[in-house]
């Protein structure tokens, strides 16, 4: 059940745990997405991180500053965004070191 976030950069955003016994988990980390997400990388060792997965929904007017995640990981890890579905104002915006950046 997702649920208002309170202490968070994000404001208007839903967010609830993925159990790790849940059919959406069993999807989201299976071989198939993790080969397609090394081939997309470029990465042939990326393995799943154990970072909890998260649902969240962003609602009318949703918003967050720009920021710099930090990294929880040595090296570095890659975070994915997989959206199923954007009917709200929101957009998703990223920079990366070299320039590069993009909307969605």
């Amino acid at each position: 059940r997702l649920r208002r976030e309170k202490a968070s950069l994000a404001t208007g955003r839903a967010c609830a745990a993925i159990a790790v016994t849940s059919q959406t988990y069993a999807a989201l980390s299976s071989g198939a997405v993790l080969e397609k997400l090394r081939a997309l990388t470029g990465d042939a060792t990326l393995v799943a991180g154990d970072f909890p997965m998260e649902a969240r929904s962003y609602g009318a007017g949703a918003a967050m500053d720009w920021h710099s995640d930090v990294a929880l990981y040595e090296p570095a890890q890659w975070e994915v965004i997989y959206t199923l579905e954007n009917t709200s104002d929101s957009r998703t915006e990223w920079m990366v070191d070299d320039g590069g950046g993009g909307v969605a």
